[in-house]
């Protein structure tokens, strides 16, 4: 399991983004000191709350999500820590 958690990045034209320094969690530490293992992907769900990002990948909240709320209003994501 990897999971992406944060993107930086710009805007290269109406509808093409170019992203980099990606943190990602993932149970092996090999994508240096960003990675917090099981516990950042949970710490992640903690605070997460889906949004237009979401609803576009046709992700839905999930059983580890303790605030499954759902603001379409929104486009970033938000986590604890």
């Amino acid at each position: 399991m990897i999971f992406r958690i944060s993107f930086e990045g710009t805007l290269r034209n109406s509808d093409q983004y170019l992203l980099t320094d990606p943190a990602i969690h993932c149970p092996e530490q090999r994508f240096g000191s960003t990675n917090l293992g099981e516990v950042g992907v949970e710490t992640f769900f903690e605070g997460h709350e889906c949004n237009r990002v979401c609803q576009h990948l046709g992700l839905r909240p999930n059983r580890h999500m303790k605030n499954s709320k759902v603001n379409l209003g929104s486009t970033s994501f938000h986590g604890k820590g």
